[in-house]
């Protein structure tokens, strides 16, 4: 990992070598308050810690999850229980399961029927596209993304609560997808198709444990994110060129597009080239309906009002910190891409930001963004052992920010440390994350 200077050379004291990275979920967060981290480093099981409201590690955790390299996070029930899709270790023979899915209760016992091993026709040897809990059933997204004989196909594999398994109808697609699961467990297929004039148009077909709902696929011009869903049951999406970009509205059905935006100055795709965004970020859609769009290609952020008007005091403009060197593209071409945004909603509409290192003798931090498009007081937190970031932002109800971040230490190893921050900026707790 490096940290490049204005000059575009490396910062003192970078590149740093990373020789155990530790990979931890988005924090998790129950009803009770509590907080759910799912970590793993290479070639090791991985963990599962459990934090109360004030950051304090809860009896009888952390679990260790044995035989599991834990790829995609966990994911919350309402009662406490969590699940955690993993690929298993011992699968070393062709044919062999891939995965293993793990269910806890909220005391950190294995649930009746749990770790299930999907069956043949549910498992796969790609990750699941996605994941989310419906109730208290898991539904993930299975799909080969490299062609078989019969082409790329994607469809659903549901886990109850006792551990049943039930996987759907396969559903064609194309080598260029991106999936996103709704709320109710309904799939979003999101594929480039070319189109007679030599532009890519963005085909959305609906999908669940049946195949395709009735209704779909719609068509939209430019590239599309993934569905974002808004409190009024229907979906958004961000269409986006090299240039410009809009939200686009449409009801469940596919067959309403009720509100469009007007065009909005930023760039959240580029199309035909080895560097930048590729495919828009999804929107992120606040339950007052307030509507937010950014882009790993532009440091602009737009707020839209529920009417999908530019709320005032908006655009909101990034400061720019070093980015990541890395070099991508075929023939080796080198780019120097942004580093991830990680971003959260509050309750009350506002807007939290990772924010990159601004020099190379501090880490990264978080800012809050108010409703007027204006840094709060007390903002940002400023994390300051250099190389820190904050890899994952969780707001829960009461306005508490969980902030998940990864910092170097000795001997080229990381760790992981989850901060409870209030609104007013004031740091609640800071707990690191040991290994058992």
């Amino acid at each position: 990992m490096a940290l490049l200077g204005t000059d575009g050379r490396p910062a003192p004291g970078w590149p740093v070598r990373l020789v155990d990275a530790i990979r931890c979920s988005e924090p998790a967060l129950v009803p009770d308050g509590s907080v759910r981290v799912l970590c793993a480093e290479e070639d090791r099981d991985a963990v599962v810690y459990a934090l109360d409201a004030r950051g304090d590690t809860m009896p009888g955790w952390p679990i260790r999850l044995a035989n599991g390299n834990c790829y995609s996070g966990l994911l919350t029930v309402g009662d406490g229980s969590v699940r955690i899709v993993c690929w298993r270790r011992s699968a070393s023979h062709a044919g062999a399961p891939s995965h293993i899915v793990f269910g806890l209760d909220a005391q950190g016992n294995t649930m009746p029927g749990w770790p299930v091993i999907p069956p043949p026709e549910a498992d796969t040897d790609e990750a699941y596209h996605e994941q989310r809990v419906v109730g208290d059933r898991l539904v993930l997204v299975a799909g080969d993304w490299f062609e078989r004989d019969r082409g790329y196909e994607d469809w659903l594999v549901t886990f109850d609560k006792d551990g049943v398994v039930r996987s759907g109808v396969h559903v064609p697609a194309a080598d260029a997808r991106r999936v996103g699961l709704g709320p109710d467990g309904i799939a979003y297929l999101v594929e480039e198709v070319p189109n007679s004039s030599s532009a890519t148009t963005a085909r959305i077909t609906a999908f669940d444990l049946a195949g395709v709902r009735r209704g779909w696929p719609v068509s939209l011009d430019g590239q599309a994110s993934t569905p974002a869903f808004r409190p009024d049951g229907r979906i958004s999406v961000t269409a986006g060129t090299e240039k410009t970009s809009t939200v686009v509205v449409m009801d469940r059905a596919g067959k309403s597009i009720s509100d469009v935006s007007p065009v909005l100055r930023i760039a959240t795709a580029r199309l035909g080239v080895d560097c930048g965004a590729g495919s828009p970020n999804l929107p992120i859609v606040a339950r007052d309906g307030t509507t937010f769009v950014d882009s790993p290609d532009d440091p602009t952020i737009y707020a839209l009002d529920p009417s999908l008007d530019v709320r005032d005091g908006w655009p909101y403009t990034q400061p720019q910190g070093s980015p990541a060197d890395e070099c991508a593209g075929a023939e080796g071409i080198c780019c120097s891409f942004p580093l991830a945004t990680p971003r959260s909603i509050g309750p009350d509409g506002t807007l939290y930001l990772a924010l990159q290192p601004e020099r190379s003798a501090v880490g990264g931090g978080i800012t809050m963004i108010g409703r007027n498009g204006r840094v709060r007081p007390g903002w940002p937190v400023v994390l300051r052992r250099p190389g820190a970031l904050f890899a994952s932002i969780v707001v829960g109800t009461d306005g508490t920010v969980h902030a998940l971040a990864i910092e170097p230490e000795s001997g080229g190893r990381t760790s992981a440390t989850v901060l409870g921050i209030a609104p007013d900026g004031s740091v609640r707790y800071r707990t690191a994350l040991a290994d058992p």
